[in-house]
């Protein structure tokens, strides 16, 4: 897209510059201009004011024909190939999920992304990852992301059909500096969950959003938000399949009592 891109200002350059590979003369730098070169510049000056307007409105869409209307300028249904040809992606091994650095409209809470496509119906799921920030035990910093990120989603989304902050029943991490703690042993979960139901169906074919905290160690935090498109069906069709034709390990019989 870039060399493409250079290709179109390169060529419109020329042309608003009127040169056709004529050597254009040179007035002598003594002789005065009359009215009628003045007003010559001047046509030209405007033709050529006129012409780079029409090129960056020409660059814009070229540009934006690289982002679709989905999340990070994704959608539904795109090929790896298709991507490949935005954002660089790598494919993990003996899977349908591909790893990138980078989406066509990034955001700058996620260091990383994840891409799951169906070999039928193409792109079917997101995941967003954010780094592994430190966190305090009562998670302020960690509280302090995650409603950033919830924030932007009900905006583009709308409000969410379920918001989740529980603590296990029976868990030993009830004080308000276990926040984080309690995430990192499993005993809370940090989530927001939207989907499309018979109330609502959200946009750009999406099934459902989640946005999810995790904790790595005691003192620090991750977020994450995962998109699925209504194709996820497919992609979980295909991950069975590709499990049921895996070798299975042989069972070793169990030796007889003595």
């Amino acid at each position: 897209m870039v060399r493409k891109l250079w290709d179109m200002v390169s060529k419109s350059t020329h042309a608003c510059s009127g040169y056709h590979g004529r050597k254009r003369r040179k007035p002598h730098r003594h002789q005065p201009e009359n009215g009628h070169q003045m007003l010559q510049a001047h046509s030209t000056r405007t033709k050529i004011v006129s012409c780079l307007a029409v090129l960056l409105a020409a660059v814009a869409t070229e540009a934006r024909s690289a982002q679709w209307d989905g999340p990070f300028g994704l959608r539904q249904g795109l090929t790896p190939a298709e991507v490949g040809k935005v954002v660089s992606i790598r494919k993990l091994a003996d899977s349908s999920m591909y790893s990138a650095d980078t989406v066509p409209v990034p955001d700058a809470a996620f260091v990383r992304y994840g891409l799951t496509f169906s070999a039928s119906s193409g792109l079917c799921a997101i995941v967003a990852m954010g780094p592994d920030k430190p966190s305090d035990g009562l998670g302020r910093s960690l509280k302090q992301d995650y409603q950033a990120i919830q924030t932007k989603i009900v905006a583009g989304y709308g409000a969410p059909s379920r918001e989740i902050d529980r603590l296990r029943e029976g868990s030993k991490w009830t004080e308000a500096r276990d926040y984080t703690m309690s995430i990192y042993w499993g005993d809370r979960a940090l989530t927001t969950i939207w989907r499309s139901d018979a109330s609502r169906t959200l946009a750009a074919s999406l099934q459902t959003i989640a946005l999810i905290a995790k904790a790595e160690s005691p003192m620090t935090a991750e977020l994450s938000v995962h998109y699925r498109f209504a194709n996820t069906g497919d992609c979980e069709a295909e991950a069975k399949a590709r499990e049921a034709s895996r070798p299975q390990p042989m069972k070793i019989p169990d030796m007889p009592a003595r």
